[in-house]
């Protein structure tokens, strides 16, 4: 591996927040983009006006980010003793909290121009060719014996 992409301070506050989670209770919800193996090297890049962005091209004129690598993550909450759960992509997540019955409610009383609009959202959230996989989940909670819905078919 060429690069190894760690932050440091993302890790200690993910043990932080397990271990407030394990100590008071409650559950967190983890999301964001990445992977939970590492299978790829530079994931720093950058956005401007919602396009991808050369990050050296203009420094601090854009927004920089990089993925999550949720394996390490999952290993540092682990640690702590809470329950960690996931990752699991977008699309298994919304579809197991009831997504498409939300839409299906929703379109009952929606007009035309609503209708499509909330197609178009589920489209984008859901499709693996946008941001249904590429996005992901992990729920961490007090204890591993305290699983989550949607984690809890897994």
């Amino acid at each position: 591996v060429r690069y190894a992409e760690v932050s440091a301070e993302g890790l200690a506050l993910a043990s932080e927040l397990a271990s407030r989670v394990k100590e008071q209770g409650g559950a967190a919800i983890i999301a964001d983009y990445g992977e939970e193996q590492v299978t790829k090297g530079n994931t720093l890049r950058g956005f401007k006006n919602h396009k991808l962005f050369d990050v050296l091209k203009a420094p601090g004129s854009c927004d920089m980010t990089a993925d999550v690598n949720f394996g390490i993550l999952k290993k540092v909450i682990a640690a702590t003793g809470a329950g960690c759960f996931g990752p699991m992509t977008q699309n298994e997540f919304l579809h197991r909290m009831g997504i498409r019955h939300r839409i299906d409610a929703l379109l009952q009383s929606a007009s035309p121009e609503q209708a499509k609009d909330l197609l178009s959202s589920y489209q984008m959230l859901t499709s693996p060719e946008e941001m249904g996989k590429r996005f992901k989940f992990m729920a961490i909670t007090s204890s591993p014996t305290h699983i989550p819905t949607p984690f809890n078919a897994q």
